[in-house]
């Protein structure tokens, strides 16, 4: 299914560069067109493929042509990945080109025998420095951008992808344009296999002395490999595996017949490593710079390495007869690595692109002296400036620059002012989008007026920094080659979605004349995910056995696949008879995921993983009614607007959107709660290697890795992240907590699918039914909105000035068996109405099941005094998590009745998971908060909060707090009764000071 598990050194060469004898004879160059034989030496750059930009592939090139295009990408040869398996001679080439000498000529071929990897003449290599020839007519196109998108030849007729390795050319063109390159070779030094000195010593002067210890134990790893090429007639990777094993290299079959030899003859030469300390299932192998485990685990690779092995002797099989063990005797000796600085994490486009910007922002925050701030660059302007856009566009010119109408990413930044901003216009959110800072228009005044070109990134002009956001674009904000973002649809007339248990995936082409098969208690369809931190790997694959409707015998079997949140993958549509349906589609998935279709699934290393997945019905609820939200319902005015804001379709696909859940290949609702549960658990795992300390790099990727394949994310081409820190960790629990609540606003909706009898009922009516919650609007002349109201205009907290809260409407809530379930604590003292926040999409969740405790799945990071229920005093406090902005600035929040009883008073974190003896709830307590506390209107023992914000008495002998403000949790469900839902809208225009 893929390559060896680790077959390269899985850290990436931050310069996207490397080298490597060719595998095959398909490979051609990227600058000359020319074949390159398999075995000859080839140097590549990573670069973008055209059909997926994020994708990195390695674009092949002839040493010489390398050179003559990307000069300036190489200092050194042990900045290309692979230098260390290349013969020493080979090296040498590398070490002339960069330093602009001629190449060396390669050992004299001896034509009888079979040449190993390295040992061919270089056709095409043997040019001098930047003298490498070009085929008579072709035209090479040098439009390398910063990202290294490379020299791609035009051609007439069967344009080619990067990807796909070209067979070399039939004719005998290709021969006489070698013998015309060869004839031109100038200063060539020859050398003999064996040793590095030439007549003038210019040959050893390419490797420096202090190599000579990597350049003596590649002499003899390659005379190893040599001899076993020379008496080595056959294929013979069973023996090499076998000889292996025997030796507890425990190496997989993925590994290729040339890495076996590679890893054995680095075996025979320095003898086999002690066992893997991490993982306990094999001896180590050569990496590129340390030894490490070729293990590849349930949920990744065995990350374990090291530059310093203990040694034992290796041992000849005494099952083994072959020729080149016969005179083998084992010597011990020290081995040598190259001593390189790796970056960690897998190199992407992204963070190719990254490192540009962070070379480009270096250099613009020099000021320099100029009459021409801004040539070649193009500025745009956005909304009312100091003067009209005719003098700005002057003042650009004058300065070499050019104003653009537009604002897309190619331009260097727009003028604005702060008060544009602050309105957040469409050029402002353009910008945003495009990744391009908005910087005042005095910047350009003033380097027009004192000719120099300052950095317009200073505090003193940079109003808003979006050029961070340049590298990828946000998951919900990113568009693809042939896909677009998903638009709001008006509601139209229902349609039937569900055929078999199952909706047919519509790439099928036949979800009007077929169904999924269901069999007995299997439903044959499944979705099949795979996530590689190191490898970058990001997977999907789906299969359906598809039914003919008319009970004929046209069945079919579907699959798709590709990478999680890209347009990349394929689909094939194969047509059998029932039985050859079902028997092929057990044959594919135990390929796939190595379990047997119909039982519990284990996962299996290396190997996809089924996902548990509701497939009832498909997330396009926006055409299940042919009736139009509102249209008949004689619910208020306020309440069908809540509704409407809580069962928001786009709303919560935008939400998981950001979150950078894949919504393609996981709609909404689709994840089991078992799965979900299931990453709860990983998330805890992860937590504890962190908060402990002593978590291994292993351990860290494979619970990365489980997690981003149970819950599938949209990461583009880029790799997904460590779950490493607390930071992260803490997102995703957010992330799985909003999942949680939308399934069940999701489940609601499926609930109106099915019932009976809705057809011509409005929407929201049934909504509202499902949430099993009474509402009443509060008047606003009421005495108890204006409580409601007095209390939120007093507690908001003095440290949250990014907005004001505008009372829009509040509610009075009486949820279904709530007030019957509060019985038990309605005579408990110290009852208080308090506030509590949460995102819009939780609310369909909050107002149907209750305020809620994380499940014990779910890790502890985020809960500073234990899995409760949070609330405050201070409405700012909540608001804040209801996550609005200038996108979406209503919230809802909350206020319940909390019986708290006698409290567990801190002023610090402390994880409570059981309150000492007679308490029945925990207080934070902070340094501000509420003057009073009043009685609600109708009760004699509520209190509500009331300002203003006031320093605050602190508990017992505490002088201090490291709380702001206070925060009361309780950890019983039964202790808390909604009260009110208060909808509000956040302007942040209208910042308190």
């Amino acid at each position: 299914m893929e390559g060896p598990a680790g077959s390269h050194d899985t850290n990436s060469n931050p310069l996207g560069l490397q080298c490597e004898y060719a595998k095959s004879s398909r490979s051609t160059c990227r600058v000359c067109d020319e074949a390159i034989p398999k075995g000859e030496l080839r140097l590549a750059i990573l670069v973008e493929r055209d059909q997926a930009p994020a994708m990195l592939i390695p674009a092949w090139h002839h040493p010489a042509c390398f050179f003559e295009h990307h000069r300036e990408k190489a200092t050194s040869p042990g900045e290309f990945d692979g230098i260390e398996k290349l013969r020493t001679q080979d090296r040498a080439v590398i070490a002339a080109l960069i330093n602009g000498e001629p190449i060396p000529d390669s050992p004299k071929e001896e034509p009888e025998e079979e040449v190993a990897a390295g040992q061919k003449s270089y056709k095409k290599g043997t040019v001098s420095g930047s003298e490498a020839p070009l085929k008579k007519g072709k035209e090479v196109m040098g439009r390398e951008s910063e990202t290294g998108r490379s020299l791609r030849s035009t051609r007439s007729k069967n344009k080619r992808s990067l990807e796909e390795e070209d067979p070399p050319e039939e004719n005998g063109a290709a021969e006489k344009r070698h013998r015309k390159d060869d004839s031109i070779k100038t200063e060539a030094i020859e050398a003999s296999h064996s040793t590095l000195s030439g007549p003038d010593g210019s040959y050893a002067a390419a490797i420096s002395e202090a190599n000579a210890k990597l350049r003596d134990q590649s002499n003899a790893i390659w005379a190893v490999k040599d001899n076993i090429a020379k008496h080595s007639v056959r294929k013979n990777k069973q023996l090499y595996k076998h000889i292996l094993h025997l030796n507890g290299i425990n190496v997989s079959d993925h590994y290729s017949e040339s890495d076996m030899i590679a890893i054995l003859a680095d075996a025979m030469v320095f003898g086999v490593t002690e066992m893997c300390p991490e993982c306990e299932r094999s001896r180590l192998i050569p990496g590129e710079y340390h030894y490490r485990c070729p293990t590849y685990l349930e949920w990744g690779q065995c990350a374990y390495h090291t530059s310093e092995p203990k040694f034992m002797k290796f041992s000849v099989p005494g099952d083994v007869d072959v020729e080149w063990l016969h005179d083998y005797q084992y010597t011990p000796r020290d081995r040598v690595f190259l001593h390189k600085a790796v970056d960690a994490s897998p190199l992407s486009a992204s963070k190719l692109k990254s490192d540009i910007a962070a070379r480009r922002a270096e250099a613009e925050a020099k000021i320099i002296e100029t009459d021409k701030p801004f040539e070649g660059r193009t500025i745009a302007c956005a909304g009312k400036l100091a003067h009209n856009q005719s003098h700005y566009q002057q003042l650009i010119e004058s300065g070499g620059g050019a104003l653009s109408k537009t604002v897309t990413s190619s331009v260097w930044f727009v003028i604005s002012t702060r008060t544009e901003v602050d309105k957040n216009s469409n050029k402002i959110k353009q910008a945003a989008e495009a990744g391009v800072d908005v910087v005042d228009a005095s910047y350009v005044t003033d380097c027009i007026e004192q000719k120099r070109r300052f950095n317009f990134r200073d505090a003193k002009y940079l109003l808003v920094s979006n050029s961070n956001a340049r590298a990828p674009a946000r998951p919900e904000e990113r568009k693809r080659k042939g896909e677009s973002l998903e638009t709001e649809q008006k509601p139209k007339t229902a349609r039937l979605t569900l055929k078999g248990g199952a909706v047919v995936n519509p790439e099928s082409m036949l979800e009007d004349t077929h169904h999924v098969l269901h069999d007995g208690k299997l439903l044959w369809s499944v979705v099949l995910s795979r996530t590689d931190v190191e490898r970058n790997l990001n997977m999907y694959y789906k299969l359906q056995v598809l039914e003919p409707d008319d009970g004929s015998s046209d069945y079919y079997l579907f699959r798709s696949w590709g990478r999680v949140g890209t347009s990349r993958g394929g689909t094939k549509l194969e047509d059998f008879d029932k039985q050859t349906a079902k028997e092929e589609f057990q044959r594919l998935y135990e390929e796939k995921c190595g379990n047997e279709f119909g039982k519990p699934p284990i996962k299996h290393p290396g190997m996809l993983f089924p996902l548990e997945v509701d497939f009832g019905e498909d997330d396009d609820f926006a055409l299940m009614s042919s009736v139009t939200p509102g249209s008949k319902t004689q619910l208020a005015k306020p309440i069908q607007e809540i509704i409407k804001l809580i069962f928001d379709v786009q709303a919560m696909k935008q939400t998981l959107r950001a979150m950078e859940i894949d919504l393609s290949k996981m709609p909404l609702g689709k994840l089991s709660t078992n799965m979900i549960m299931a990453a709860y658990k990983v998330l805890a795992d992860a937590l504890n290697l962190v908060t402990d300390g002593v978590g291994s790099r292993t351990r860290v990727l494979t619970l990365s890795n489980q997690f981003f394949t149970l819950i599938p994310h949209d990461f583009g081409g880029n790799s997904a992240p460590l779950l490493d820190n607390e930071e992260i960790i803490r997102s995703k629990l957010e992330m799985l907590d909003a999942i949680k609540d939308i399934e069940i606003a999701t489940s609601l909706l499926k609930d109106e699918k099915i019932e009976k009898g809705t057809e011509d009922e409005d929407p929201v009516d049934v909504h509202y039914r499902k949430l099993r919650a009474h509402m009443e609007v509060l008047e606003r002349s009421s005495e108890e909105f204006k409580i409601v109201e007095q209390c939120a205009k007093t507690t908001h907290a003095p440290t949250h000035t990014d907005y004001s809260l505008v009372i829009e409407d509040v509610l009075k809530v009486n949820r279904e068996g709530e007030e019957e379930r509060f019985k038990e604590f309605e005579d408990l003292h110290n009852k208080k109405l308090l506030w509590h926040g949460s995102r819009l999409t939780n609310f369909a969740g909050i107002l149907s099941q209750g305020l809620r405790i994380a499940p014990p799945e779910a890790p502890v990071t985020g809960y500073m005094f234990g899995k409760g229920i949070y609330f405050a005093d201070m409405v700012s406090k909540s608001a804040n998590y209801c996550c609005a902005d200038l996108e979406q600035r209503t919230g809802l929040l909350l206020l319940s009745e909390v019986a708290l009883g006698d409290m567990y008073e801190i002023t610090k974190a402390e994880f409570i998971e059981e309150l000492p003896k007679g308490k029945t709830s925990t207080k934070g307590c902070g340094q501000t908060g509420p003057k009073e506390f009043i009685s609600l209107p109708g009760t004699d023992d509520v209190q509500v909060p009331m300002g203003p914000p006031t320093q605050q008495k602190l508990c017992g002998k505490s002088r201090k707090s490291d709380l702001f403000y206070n925060e009361y949790i309780v950890y019983n469900v039964e202790q808390v009764r909604i009260r009110y839902l208060v909808k509000v809208k956040f302007d942040f225009g209208r910042r308190r000071r």
